[in-house]
């Protein structure tokens, strides 16, 4: 059973975003994820369920994902979440006496009775990372469904996107993961089937994945 549950939510944002509400059931707590687009979706989601909002966690930090962190953060009076090598503008990523606090690979945010894990996975950009809950995945902008995210923005690095797409695959097959974008033909897949559909996914070698990602025109 799933304690830690994830809401994803159609913003449509700069670019078919999705925001994610991460929350455990029992406990009412939750996290705020890449709020963009609508975020009255967002915040309606919140209050219909009764969460308490004990975080907002960026994937990484390009405008369609921190596009609402100010109106957040001044909301729910949260820390904001960044991974440590991400670089980011403090005056559009922050509003005015939020504290930053700056996550780990391998790190864990306890969430009411359960936990969220910091997977560091480079590439899209230098501190991007995917977020690991009770069998479910959030992969910002690092993997979509059916394709890999982009290494051609500033900061991005093919060679280190596949290192991170060979971490993600140690994953079990049945971990359910949801994008930064609705991209794919379905919102949300599971690993198993990326593997047999993507591939830049199934790549095993570097020069398999830059071949595959040269047709995909996303290096």
């Amino acid at each position: 059973v799933n304690m830690i549950r994830v809401q994803q939510i159609f913003v449509q944002g700069l670019d078919r975003n999705f925001s994610y509400v991460l929350y455990d059931e029992k406990t009412k707590a939750g996290a705020v994820v890449d709020p963009g687009g609508e975020v009255g979706k967002v915040v309606r989601f919140v209050r219909e369920q009764g969460l308490w909002i004990h975080y907002l966690i960026n994937t990484h930090c390009h405008d369609d994902h921190v596009q609402h962190n100010k109106y957040i953060l001044n909301k729910y009076q949260v820390p904001c979440c960044v991974h440590e090598a991400e670089p980011f503008d403090r005056e559009r990523v922050l509003s005015k006496g939020a504290k930053l606090k700056k996550l780990k690979d391998g790190e864990k945010l306890p969430l009411g009775e359960g936990e969220i894990l910091i997977l560091h996975t480079p590439g899209h950009t230098p501190g991007s990372i995917c977020l690991f809950a009770d069998g479910q995945l959030l992969t910002g902008d690092t993997l979509f469904v059916g394709r890999p995210g982009k290494t051609i923005w500033q900061g991005g690095d093919p060679k280190a996107l596949f290192v991170s797409l060979q971490k993600i695959r140690n994953l079990a097959e049945e971990t359910v993961f949801y994008p930064g974008h609705d991209y794919g033909e379905k919102p949300y897949s599971t690993l198993k089937e990326e593997k047999e559909r993507n591939p830049c996914f199934a790549a095993n070698t570097f020069e398999e994945f830059l071949e595959a990602a040269k047709k995909l025109r996303i290096v």
